[in-house]
């Protein structure tokens, strides 16, 4: 069986947040980023499908470079492979009009899409697509 986890980078709930540019621009100095604690979730119920019936786990973000160390620590957790669409993620339909195209290049058995569906509204609706039957 075959998982994709799809993971997105944020901002730590205890870090302190600034803004920059009469208050129009997030600013990430001395911000640290996590995964989405309701996307680490899925990628742990995706490692217990890994240690009880062998699936492979495999995490997707879009993001630029600065999503590396999120991808990490997801390999860390025991995830086998991490995809980054190397993009800037502008908004919802942006983000999910390329996670759309990673779905279509392979297939996998469970998709957990988690606060991605909650913070990218189009996310889940354009992901979703019939899967063939499994041989």
């Amino acid at each position: 069986m075959k998982i994709l986890v799809c993971i997105s980078h944020v901002p730590d709930t205890t870090s302190k947040i600034n803004f920059t540019d009469n208050d129009t621009q997030f600013d990430t100095n001395g911000v640290q980023f996590v995964i989405n604690p309701n996307d680490e979730f899925g990628l742990t119920r995706a490692m217990w499908f890994k240690e009880k019936q062998g699936a492979s786990v495999d995490v997707v973000t879009v993001g630029g470079a600065e999503v590396e160390p999120t991808l990490r620590k997801a390999l860390a957790i025991g995830a086998d492979a991490a995809i980054r669409v190397d993009t800037p993620a502008t908004d919802g339909y942006q983000v999910a009009k390329q996670l759309s195209a990673v779905v279509k290049d392979r297939w996998w058995k469970r998709n957990f899409y988690n606060h991605l569906a909650f913070s990218y509204r189009w996310t889940e609706r354009t992901c979703r697509r019939k899967r063939p039957k499994d041989s």
